[in-house]
């Protein structure tokens, strides 16, 4: 478990923020999380309308392949508001990657802690390359995925439409950071 002062580098803490590794008893959670989001912020996570998250795919979210996935969730007084995970393409050193973060607690940097972390995980498990899609109109998302050189480096865009596609080196982790995350 991570507390936001703890983050070197990190913007401004989010008071009562902590990010952990997603259980599958957030499942619920998970749903009502969802549910809180505006239909803006669910287009730009899903590409469109998904106004309601099924209990197969809660399950599916928080149930994880070690070595091939990770998500983090992001909560506040113990109510979550942010989740980011990645997935591993196929058997190589690739993995997508993608995030939300309820409207209320957007701007204040948990997106940018969740896309670090991720990458520390990901470094960890063999993951070299990041690629996540968003959409043109996304400045904000966009904006974390080029300003978070500790993390990520953007190597690689391309628009298809309203559609941008990423391709970015993960970054080897700061000493202090996975010292951090061993709990040292």
């Amino acid at each position: 478990m991570i507390s936001s002062p703890g983050v070197v580098g990190a913007p401004p803490a989010v008071p009562g923020l902590v990010i952990r590794t997603i259980r599958p008893d957030d499942a619920s959670a998970l749903q009502a999380f969802h549910h809180r989001l505006t239909p803006d912020t669910i287009r730009s996570r899903f590409f469109g309308a998904h106004p309601q998250l099924s209990d197969e795919e809660a399950r599916r979210f928080t149930s994880l392949t070690a070595g091939d996935q990770a998500a983090l969730v992001a909560t506040v007084d113990d109510q979550l508001v942010g989740v980011g995970r990645y997935n591993r393409l196929g058997s190589g050193q690739a993995g997508e990657v993608a995030f939300v973060v309820e409207d209320g607690h957007q701007g204040h940097g948990i997106g940018t802690k969740l896309l670090t972390l991720l990458a520390r995980i990901g470094w960890n498990d063999g993951i070299r390359r990041f690629v996540a899609d968003t959409l043109a109109e996304n400045h904000a998302m966009l904006d974390v995925f080029r300003r978070t050189p500790g993390a990520v480096t953007v190597v690689t865009t391309r628009r298809d439409g309203g559609v941008i596609h990423l391709i970015m080196a993960v970054t080897p982790p700061a000493a202090e950071l996975t010292a951090l995350e061993q709990g040292h």
